[in-house]
């Protein structure tokens, strides 16, 4: 007699050996997914750190002769204000500030001279940085040197060389 179909324990097989391929995907599936956000999030970290990294360099290096004030009233953070040619909102020659509001740093851009208090209005666009525990600029005649430590980053300590200098 010849058979046409499958019997009950073939089929019963074939579906045992799909569930355990089935289950084996699925747990790569869930580990590559998982893997895929970690790593994303450490790309965004490494990302956001080399933008603010950036945003130092151009704003300090482009600072414009005599325009540095820094205010050294706190102990862990010092408040920023100059003019520089490095503008990331369209304005020419640009005044800048970085000031700590609520353990936050904020860069301020504005078309008119900035001074403590500032003073909100139209003129300025403030840009926030993140949460900081501590915010420093040394200056010499050459030369700045930021250090900044945020909670959940690595530290930052950046040296750049004053190109507007006489």
């Amino acid at each position: 007699m010849k058979r046409s179909g499958f019997t009950l324990i073939e089929m019963m097989i074939a579906i045992s050996i799909l569930a355990m391929i089935s289950v084996f995907l699925y747990k790569a599936i869930a580990q590559l997914d998982h893997s895929n956000k970690f790593y994303g999030q450490k790309l965004q970290n490494i990302t956001d750190s080399q933008k603010m990294l950036n945003l130092f360099y151009l704003d300090l290096s482009l600072v414009r002769y005599n325009s540095m004030n820094v205010d050294t009233q706190d102990k862990e953070f010092d408040h920023l204000y100059f003019q520089t040619s490095n503008s990331i909102h369209n304005r020419i020659e640009p005044y800048i500030a970085y000031v700590i509001q609520e353990k936050r740093l904020y860069r301020i851009e504005s078309s008119i001279k900035l001074s403590y208090p500032i003073l909100s209005d139209s003129e300025i666009v403030m840009d926030d940085l993140g949460v900081v525990e501590n915010f420093r600029l040394y200056a010499t005649k050459t030369h700045f040197l930021i250090y900044l430590k945020q909670p959940t980053k690595e530290e930052i300590l950046i040296k750049v060389r004053k190109l507007n200098e006489r």
